[in-house]
């Protein structure tokens, strides 16, 4: 079986050595074996593993969380539902993250649009998303329907 040193697997995996070896070290990559030279081989699976943590860590997942994803899996087919709540919270996280990033990036758009028609010297009359936001929460605020 084809074995991969961690400067290889850095180039592989576009991640740095210093990382992988942290995650190593934190118990990230539970299966990886070292050889009589104390080095670190990675096999097949081992490079599956480093793109399950890579990705759950792009989540925004925190080492002990994947640590704990880790030691579920390791514990077998009993722990399924309590990595698909950990997986499902995750997600749940990212969805919010992604709705505060659309509303930012609403935000740039317009005041990109603004300096670009004022530095082009047009009129400038654009939806403002923020007093929208404003007369929106003024009419919640308002309004006699409370949203629980």
């Amino acid at each position: 079986m084809k074995t991969y040193t961690v400067k290889e697997v850095s180039e592989i995996m576009n991640i740095s050595p210093y990382t992988l070896r942290f995650y190593d070290k934190k118990g990230l990559f539970p299966f990886v074996k070292r050889n009589s030279k104390n080095v670190r081989e990675f096999n097949e699976e081992d490079l599956e593993w480093v793109y399950i943590v890579m990705c759950l860590r792009a989540t925004g997942l925190s080492i002990s969380n994947v640590q704990h994803y880790i030691t579920l899996f390791r514990q077998g087919d009993e722990t399924v539902k309590n990595r698909l709540d950990l997986l499902i919270e995750q997600r749940s996280i990212i969805k919010r993250q992604l709705v505060e990033l659309n509303e930012k990036s609403e935000m740039l758009e317009y005041k990109i649009a603004v300096y670009q028609g004022m530095i082009n010297g047009n009129e400038v009359s654009l939806h403002n998303p923020i007093s929208e936001k404003v007369k929106n929460r003024e009419l919640v605020k308002n309004s006699k329907l409370r949203l629980i």
